[in-house]
């Protein structure tokens, strides 16, 4: 992913970073659910962990003007006790 002289992203490495972005939203939804249905503790840390990588992966994405923000807070709210 090369960057032009003025800082910004390229259009292929910004298609790139919001596929990666859809599939993490997929995972990040379908682990939810799993959260929700699962009462084994072992099992609900494991989800926690992966969310918190999901987390950190999509900070490093997120372009900062982006809708992708609220879908992330909605993701998020699934965890929510």
């Amino acid at each position: 992913m090369r960057m032009d002289k003025g800082n910004s992203e390229t259009i292929e490495a910004r298609k790139w970073k919001d596929s990666l972005l859809k599939e993490i939203f997929i995972a990040y939804r379908e682990s939810g659910a799993l959260y929700k249905k699962t009462a084994n503790p072992v099992v609900r840390q494991d989800v926690l962990d992966m969310k918190r990588g999901f987390d950190l992966a999509i900070q490093r994405l997120i372009a900062p003007d982006a809708s992708a923000e609220n879908t992330w807070q909605e993701l998020k709210a699934q965890f929510a006790s």
